[in-house]
């Protein structure tokens, strides 16, 4: 587990090893547009996170795929996120995928990942 210092700066952390105020722009801007969300009922939550367990395995666990996920606002729902790298496996994860562009209006919880990615993305938790 990598150990950082981490200053924070509007949420995000101003430097993260070769993080930077810069990068975290990309993420708010560009990249923004590739993350994938789905809203899948409690009933079959553990199914998505255990499918990309095992797609996060097999693919050599990449440190930029990672799997996020918060509660519905009805709170009848877990809203799963991918990040950009892991959003071009989406298509072997059943479920209903759409792009996500309301990323930074909820705070995520990291599941599945490498630890680089977590640290990357800490402005989304």
């Amino acid at each position: 587990m990598l150990q950082t210092a981490t200053v924070d700066f509007q949420g995000f952390p101003a430097t993260i090893g070769r993080s930077t105020r810069h990068e975290r722009d990309m993420v708010r801007g560009n990249l923004s547009m590739e993350f994938k969300e789905c809203s899948v009922p409690f009933a079959g939550k553990d199914d998505i996170q255990d499918r990309f367990e095992r797609l996060f395995i097999a693919n050599g666990s990449p440190e930029e795929m990672a799997l996020f996920c918060r509660t519905s606002e009805d709170r009848m729902s877990v809203v799963y996120l991918l990040t950009p790298a892991a959003s071009e496996l989406y298509g072997q994860i059943p479920a209903n995928w759409k792009q996500s562009h309301n990323l930074f209006d909820h705070k995520w919880t990291f599941l599945v990942g490498h630890e680089k990615t977590r640290i990357r993305y800490a402005g989304l938790q």
